[in-house]
């Protein structure tokens, strides 16, 4: 009998330090709350991964360099006309170059999340019972 409740006494123990380890490492799951991409299928997540990656690359390559600075200081000083023209297409040229490295920004945002989605698959993290299993044992 004595055994028995010395037992006991350590599974309580053990059940007790579990759910206190449990409630320690909730913050372990805030990286897992935000999952836009989790309702894919594996194969439309690496379909999207690629497709995206692709789009990326030829939006940054479409980009060159930035806009011509020199184009304002081209035309001679006295020549106001000239000068505004100048500055006219040095702004189209520049609104031009903002939009396409947006676009090059918000590509790369979606492949860092779709990456994320797939490094969480990828840890078994995507299961519940892994999770709290991890959130238990992690010390």
């Amino acid at each position: 009998m004595k055994v028995l409740g010395i037992i006991f006494l350590v599974l309580v123990a053990l059940a007790g330090a579990a759910v206190f380890n449990y409630q320690r490492n909730a913050p372990l799951d805030k990286a897992l709350e935000f999952r836009p991409y989790a309702g894919l299928s594996d194969a439309d997540l690496q379909a999207l991964i690629d497709a995206y990656q692709t789009d990326v690359v030829q939006k940054t390559q479409g980009l060159g360099g930035g806009p011509d600075v020199g184009i304002i200081s081209r035309p001679h000083p006295s020549a106001f006309d000239e000068k505004l023209r100048a500055f006219e297409r040095f702004q189209a040229e520049n609104e031009r170059w903002k939009q396409g490295h947006r676009a090059a920004i918000e590509g790369r945002v979606i492949v860092d999340r779709l990456l994320k989605e797939k490094a969480i698959r990828d840890a078994g993290l995507h299961e519940e019972w892994r999770r709290v299993l991890r959130r238990v044992v992690t010390l």
